[in-house]
């Protein structure tokens, strides 16, 4: 089981990491001519990119199940799209809002979508976001958005046991950890003790 799930692990690695370089590819292309686009244009070229490299990847994973790890790698490739669209819609419509904020709503983006199609990957990117957010709030000593943060990572754990994926379990584990342990330096929330508690008990 170990030595399948380590094969999976590696072709996995290497479609994100192709998806990953398409993604940088396609971003420097439209960044190099983003000043001169319509704004509704841009709207629709991000959204357009993002259903369409779902609905490609859902389409060759689920349905065709011939490309699975290719379909597979396209709807987190997807999920990478979200992040960087709610970056960019913030831009286009002057919406001013912390970092802390983009990471969060990509990490439940990315949350919801790991769920919604049983997707490892997706949720050790949600965990990997949410660690990201909880150290901006630790920087902005908000101690109650940590535990939140907290709670986000053991909803990932189920996830884990769905996809029978030991590499999600490791990271939901290292990632409740890791936002304890900045609650540590900044406890003033009501919530720190239970926080450290379920994380004793986990």
């Amino acid at each position: 089981s170990l030595k399948e799930e380590s094969r999976t692990l590696l072709s996995m690695t290497l479609y994100l990491f192709g998806a990953a370089l398409i993604a940088a590819a396609v971003i420097s292309i439209v960044a190099a001519h983003w000043d001169e686009i319509n704004r509704w244009v841009k709207v629709g070229l991000l959204v357009s990119a993002m259903l369409g490299v779902e609905i490609a990847g859902f389409s060759l994973w689920k349905i065709q199940g011939k490309w699975e790890k290719l379909g597979h790698g396209l709807m987190v490739l997807g999920v990478l799209l979200i992040g960087a669209n709610i970056g960019l819609f913030a831009q286009i419509f002057h919406i001013s809002s912390e970092a802390g904020g983009i990471f969060l709503l990509w990490a439940i983006g990315s949350l919801v979508m790991g769920y919604a199609v049983f997707s490892w990957p997706m949720g050790v990117l949600a965990c990997l976001l949410m660690v990201i957010w909880g150290s901006i709030q630790a920087g902005n000593h908000n101690s109650d958005a940590l535990v939140l943060g907290m709670y986000g990572s053991i909803v990932l754990i189920p996830l884990a046991y769905f996809t029978r994926s030991s590499t999600l379990f490791v990271f939901s584990i290292l990632s409740v950890g890791l936002i304890v342990a900045m609650s540590v330096g900044d406890r003033d929330g009501d919530y720190f003790l239970p926080a450290v508690i379920l994380a004793g008990n986990m």
